[in-house]
């Protein structure tokens, strides 16, 4: 706890950095400075929800082959349990535009990002001093 509040004040000074403000921000937000490792697994559920939503919006756009042959829900999960994979998917006959990569790796890139979150906070959860 000591650290977090060590954290929120450094944050709060006038001479921090802009980019280190951020970044303590989103520590904090998306993992209340690894002391929740409930916190990343919501936040893991809540942006793969909102992205399955977002490819069900975009279901019939040209260059979305995709999504329609897997689904908005499956092309999602696929982009959490087998991340990178869309650059794969030419090989395999199945064709997506440079947009929908590029939305899909940034959908990799967070999940990953909160996965490790969840398991710098369990590390620290069990962690033997």
């Amino acid at each position: 706890m000591f650290y977090a509040l060590e954290q929120k004040s450094l944050r709060n000074r006038d001479d921090t950095p802009k980019l280190v403000r951020l970044t303590s921000y989103l520590y904090e937000t998306f993992s209340d400075y690894g002391q929740s490792f409930g916190l990343p697994l919501y936040w893991l559920l809540l942006v793969s929800f909102l992205f399955s939503q977002f490819y069900g919006g975009l279901v019939g756009v040209p260059d979305t082959v995709c999504l329609k042959e897997m689904g908005s829900v499956g092309f999602a999960v696929q982009q959490m349990f087998r991340p990178f994979e869309i650059w794969k998917l030419p090989a395999a006959g199945v064709s997506c535009g440079l947009g929908i990569k590029l939305i899909g790796t940034i959908q990799s890139l967070s999940t990953i990002s909160l996965f490790a979150l969840f398991l710098l906070a369990l590390r620290r959860r069990f962690k033997m001093d």
